[in-house]
């Protein structure tokens, strides 16, 4: 499964919104620089699909704020 996420770094607050069944807009407090904020969607993203971590995988979107996200 794929899904969509859009991610503003360096949010004042933490914030997990469901946009549609496949999208999501995610607020998240840690940086971009050093890879945090890609780990940390990966992490709650494993929580909500229920998920080990290690299935969750950024397809693209490295180092933008529109990532897909493909679990499994």
């Amino acid at each position: 499964m794929q899904v969509g996420v859009k991610v503003p770094a360096e949010a004042r607050k933490k914030k997990v919104l469901k946009v549609d069944k496949r999208s999501y807009h995610i607020m998240v407090r840690e940086k971009a620089e050093g890879n945090a904020a890609n780990m940390r969607i990966r992490e709650i993203l494993s929580l909500i699909y229920i998920v080990p971590i290690r299935t969750v995988r950024l397809l693209w979107g490295h180092r933008t704020g529109n990532k897909i996200i493909r679990m499994g």
